[in-house]
């Protein structure tokens, strides 16, 4: 059963601008704009995939930017 594995690096690109209106019957429309995104978007972490079968490979992935955040990636990889 071959084993591969590796180190990753990522940056997540997921920063917006949330923008939208509320009514207040006192103070009428109010606008609010609110800027969302990783407080620091540069994750790392080693990943590793095992064939079980020639048509089946499970992975996971786990990573941390060191400051609190991190993210795991469990699934499988299917093969014709």
């Amino acid at each position: 059963m071959p084993l591969n594995a590796w180190l990753s690096v990522t940056f997540w690109n997921t920063t917006t601008t949330v923008k939208s209106q509320a009514s207040d019957p006192t103070l009428g429309q109010l606008g609010f704009e609110a800027d969302q995104g990783p407080h620091r978007p540069w994750t790392f972490g080693p990943g590793r995939n095992l064939r079980v079968h020639p048509h089946f490979e499970p992975f996971r992935e786990i990573g941390a930017d060191f400051h609190g955040g991190w993210y795991f990636v469990l699934g499988p990889t299917g093969r014709i």
